[in-house]
Order: C-alpha cells, then structure tokens, then sequence
C-alpha cells in the first residue's frame, strides 16, 4: 500500500465520512455537488474490508476510483491495518491489479432460485 500524492483533477473535491469507528465513506464529488465516484472501508478483526467502488458513467477514465482506492488505504493505514480484501469485478480487477492487487482466490456467487 501506497499512499496517493497526487492532487484530484481540477473541479472535484474529496469528502470522507464516518458512520461509526469502523465504518468509513469516501465520495468524491463535482465543483456542483454532484457524486462522481464513491467507496466504502470496513474495518474488521484487523482487516479492511474495501465495498461498492464506483465511478459513475461520466467520470470515468480521469483517475477517481484510484483516488478513492488510495484515501481508503490511506485510512486503513492510519488504523494500523494493512490486511486488505476486496470483490472485485472484471472491469475493476484491472484497476486493482494495477494498483498492486494480486488475485487471492476467484470468487463465486450463488442463488437459491425460487
């Protein structure tokens, strides 16, 4: 883990906010309010836990989601974790990998059809 230097694209803002100790949201927004992309971090026993990363359609490709990634770390760090888990998709398998992610187990899901 790393920590991101590297300021956000002119016309974002970053917010981090805290629902409880061991709950963490980071959205990064527009000049007018607007959600461009969005994570959350749960901490748990000692690992953290990365959920529901998304950029949305129009800010896609300038670098968020890997801000997100980044101040998520930042914080999981700033616990004294560095345990992390995350389930990704194929899109954002790539993102992971190239951030230094390595493929720990491939992931199924199942249903139980009615």
């Amino acid at each position: 883990m790393t920590i991101r230097e590297d300021p956000l694209p002119d016309g974002y803002l970053i917010e981090v906010f805290q629902p409880r100790p061991d709950a963490f949201t980071v959205t990064i927004y527009t000049a007018n309010n607007e959600e461009a992309a969005v994570g959350r971090l749960i901490l748990v026993g000692g690992l953290a836990v990365y959920d529901r990363i998304v950029t949305h359609q129009d800010h896609r490709r300038k670098g968020l989601a890997t801000h997100i990634i980044k101040e998520l770390e930042s914080i999981a760090l700033s616990k004294g974790i560095s345990e992390n888990f995350l389930v990704a998709t194929e899109l954002g398998k790539l993102l992971y990998e190239s951030l230094g992610w390595k493929i720990y187990c491939l992931y199924s899901s199942l249903v139980i059809p009615e």
